[in-house]
């Protein structure tokens, strides 16, 4: 690890570094999954839904940025492994049509950042790095942000679905698309501890 000029002990520093180039990675991966959604809309889509995922994809390189610059003020170095190896995600599923099911699918994986976000912002204020917990605060409220859209979007599609339409029915109409709820309480929680 490079020299650093923080006060912050090495322990905290590193800890710090692993969770970031996960995170990163996992932004990456997150990445990928939009991208591969985006893919797969074809052409007939609504602009909505293409404009969200483009949405998307400009946040997520948002959040690279943000964790790239917090581990070049901790004189760290971006670690090319940790880039390379599969994050624990959910394994996003390929092989989707339908836009419902794309922007549910992409919605899912969004949810999961956020939620190891949360994670990681409880145990870096557990280890001292208030400046990183912040950082990994904002991402999860950023990530709620784009839940909010994603929501808004499922709703409109579900809406405006045809009754014979496989790709967009949905066991539960009320909740199956109100990705953002169940992430709240959580979101919460964790806020609340953080303080």
């Amino acid at each position: 690890m490079a020299s650093t000029l923080l006060n912050s002990p090495p322990d905290s520093i590193s800890q710090a570094s692993v969770f970031l180039n996960h995170e990163l990675s996992a932004a990456l991966d997150l990445r990928g999954c939009v991208r591969n959604a985006h893919w797969n809309i074809g052409s007939g889509t609504s602009e909505p839904v293409a404009r969200l995922f483009n949405e998307m994809m400009r946040e997520i390189d948002q959040y690279m940025h943000l964790l790239f610059r917090r581990l070049t003020e901790l004189g760290d170095l971006l670690n090319e492994r940790a880039l390379l190896d599969v994050v624990d995600s959910t394994v996003y599923p390929l092989g989707i049509t339908g836009e419902y099911r794309l922007v549910l699918a992409v919605s899912a994986e969004f949810a999961n950042f956020g939620e190891r976000a949360r994670n990681f912002q409880t145990l870096s204020t557990a280890a001292g790095d208030l400046k990183t917990a912040a950082l990994f605060h904002t991402l999860s409220r950023m990530v709620d942000q784009q839940l909010w859209r994603a929501t808004s979007v499922a709703r409109h599609l579900h809406s405006c679905r045809a009754p014979s339409d496989p790709s967009t029915a949905v066991s539960r109409p009320g909740r199956a698309h109100d990705l953002r709820g169940r992430f709240a309480k959580r979101a919460n929680t964790h806020a609340i501890a953080a303080e």
